[in-house]
């Protein structure tokens, strides 16, 4: 009786060791930071982040490799007027411009990590 109690306890013991890390993925604060890296137009230093939140998430493999999409929802306040780029084709390119102060924005998205040997690598390089 008592060897099935250590047993067990071992049992419990290892599964909360090892289970647990496999269990990690990004959080919504590492996406956040990607969001706000990424900036292609330079658009943060013309505005703010009100709000950044994760809808939902998903993991898969691919080749081999592990990878895990946050998708999200932000609130972008624009703290200056941001003239529209000229030949700028938004449904190419995205964002374009042509925002004036104070205007709020939502920005849905995702933002795909590939895990790696030291941790989850975010589309700037960054590694979590």
């Amino acid at each position: 009786m008592v060897q099935k109690i250590r047993y067990s306890i071992y049992l419990i013991v290892a599964v909360l060791v090892f289970g647990c890390g496999a269990i990690s993925h990004p959080s919504e604060g590492d996406a956040k930071r990607e969001f706000v890296q990424r900036d292609p137009f330079d658009l943060m230093n013309k505005s703010l982040l009100k709000s950044f939140k994760k809808v939902n998430g998903q993991t898969g493999e691919t080749f081999g490799v592990k990878w895990y999409k946050i998708d999200y929802e932000a609130e972008v306040v624009y703290a200056q007027d941001v003239p529209r780029r000229m030949g700028c084709a938004e449904f190419i390119e995205g964002d374009c411009g042509g925002h004036r102060a104070g205007e709020k924005k939502i920005v849905k998205g995702d933002i795909t990590f590939e895990q790696t040997e030291k941790g989850w690598k975010g589309p700037t390089g960054t590694v979590y």
